[in-house]
């Protein structure tokens, strides 16, 4: 498993991480053996949120890795109900703490804030970077899904880390990721296989979800445009040809996904797939983007 620089601390994380967001369908034995599965082929990157299964992947996280501590990195998330009071950010880290089985996180993310709230007088990232002075936190930055917010990040905080919504499907961040390399923050990939739309073998539709038929028409078209109907090697594939990110979290929820996922970060980058892609985005979706 390839590592990369992780903040400035000298850590090292591996390039393919591990999103608990998909965890609670099996047993919770199953679950924590998967974990430990993952740590055994190289994977040492766990990023989790209070919101994934009500807190139940943070709780089962801790238990998998209470014994490894210190040879993982570990990543959650947190908000604030009212964006305008920052009192819930510490004891939603407390919570956190518990379930985790720690006494540190290595990076907080702010979750989805409003791009208004990522400015130099930010109450909500002052109250990170005085936990990450505490000792509660290594690290802080945010958790976004859009261009403006991360055009908010880079022009007006000083965050270590940015988890972004990125992916074949969403590239609208696309000409920030160097600006993001040259500032020395982290930048992690969330969702890379669009809920598993990406992988190429989802084929049911949320009838409450327009963009869905959109994506199985998109999902076709990039089978022919490939010439394979596995996309999951050529989806995550597609992200590591960036040379600014540091880890991509596809959420695994079983073993075949974790050698699916682990046989794809084997892969090497691969300009002509990332041209392919590209151009596939902005013909498609450059114009007419999929919304959620």
């Amino acid at each position: 498993m390839e590592m990369r620089p992780y903040l400035k601390n000298g850590n090292r994380v591996s390039r393919l991480g591990f999103s608990t967001a998909a965890l609670g369908e099996n047993s919770e034995n199953d679950d924590i053996a998967l974990i430990k599965a993952a740590f055994n082929q190289g994977i040492n990157f766990f990023e989790t949120a209070p919101h994934y299964g009500d807190g139940n992947s943070e709780a089962i996280l801790g238990k998998a890795l209470e014994r490894i501590r210190e040879q993982v990195v570990i990543t959650t998330k947190i908000t604030s109900s009212d964006e305008n009071d920052t009192h819930g950010l510490r004891p939603g880290l407390e919570e956190s703490l518990k379930r985790l089985r720690t006494d540190y996180i290595d990076t907080l993310l702010l979750y989805k804030p409003d791009p208004e709230l990522l400015n130099e007088n930010s109450e909500h990232l002052d109250m990170l970077e005085t936990m990450k002075k505490e000792g509660l936190i290594n690290s802080y930055g945010v958790s976004i899904d859009s261009e403006k917010a991360l055009k908010a990040t880079l022009e007006n905080t000083n965050v270590d880390v940015i988890e972004l919504k990125f992916n074949v499907f969403f590239q609208s961040g696309r000409n920030h990721l160097d600006a993001i390399k040259k500032r020395g923050i982290a930048l992690v990939l969330n969702n890379p296989l669009d809920s598993g739309w990406l992988t190429g073998n989802l084929k049911k539709k949320n009838p409450e979800n327009p963009d869905d038929s959109k994506r199985v028409e998109l999902v076709e078209r990039m089978k022919r445009l490939l010439g394979d109907h596995d996309l999951t090697p050529h989806a995550l594939g597609f992200l590591w040809t960036y040379e600014p990110v540091t880890s991509v979290v596809p959420a695994i929820k079983n073993a075949d996904e974790l050698i699916d996922n682990s046989r794809a970060s084997g892969m090497k980058p691969n300009p002509n797939l990332k041209t392919k892609l590209e151009e596939f985005y902005d013909h498609h979706l450059a114009d007419d983007p999929i919304s959620t």
